[in-house]
């Protein structure tokens, strides 16, 4: 078993790929990962399973591409989320919060 606590953190887009690359063997190996990860597409696209949390509480849990829904995501961050299809994968983008101050330069 491998436990990861946000690999990705304060690692550049490179870095990340090369992250990706080891991971990829790791995964295809049958050894069980275990990872913490605000990151949401990396864990949409390399998680089989995943647990949500708010508040340290399991709020929705199960298979990825099933729980980690545009619906699921606005009720756990309170923001709106969609989804986009590029390069054959699936993405998720949350919405841009604006500030007052750029809602009143326009």
């Amino acid at each position: 078993m491998l436990l990861l606590d946000e690999p990705l953190s304060g690692l550049d887009v490179a870095q990340q790929a090369a992250f990706n690359a080891l991971l990829s063997p790791v995964l295809s190996s049958g050894v069980s990962v275990v990872m913490c990860s605000h990151d949401l597409n990396h864990t949409l696209h390399h998680a089989h399973s995943v647990w949500m949390l708010r508040d340290g509480e399991v709020v929705a849990e199960g298979d990825t591409g099933e729980v980690m829904t545009t619906d699921s995501l606005q009720s756990l961050y309170g923001i709106a989320f969609y989804q986009a299809q590029l390069a054959q994968q699936r993405w998720l983008l949350a919405e841009a919060l604006s500030s007052e101050s750029d809602n009143n330069q326009g």
